[in-house]
């Protein structure tokens, strides 16, 4: 059923096109992506976290995971997620698989 990309904006500017144009991903947001789709992405001078999950996983959380491509979560609406993902990307490297 393919995945989807979950990219967290830490600093600096992203854009990111999911079919209807560039849009601006803020520092704090979350935009979902759908591997079967088309994209395009710019990340002049982005720090980014990127991780990609089965759609299966993500429609646990995300009511309509089918449609998910290109959305954004707002900073409030991702937080957790976002904690998770920069305590993971800062610590990951010391962890016992």
């Amino acid at each position: 059923m393919g995945h989807l990309t979950l990219t967290l904006v830490i600093d600096g500017e992203f854009h990111a096109d999911s079919g209807d144009g560039f849009r601006r991903i803020a520092p704090g947001e979350l935009l979902l992506l759908d591997m079967t789709r088309p994209m395009r992405n710019q990340a002049p001078g982005a720090h980014i976290v990127t991780m990609s999950m089965a759609r299966e996983r993500v429609a646990e959380w995300v009511r309509d995971a089918l449609s998910a491509h290109g959305r954004v979560l707002a900073p409030h609406t991702a937080a957790l997620l976002a904690d998770d993902k920069r305590s993971l990307v800062l610590h990951g490297s010391t962890l016992d698989p």
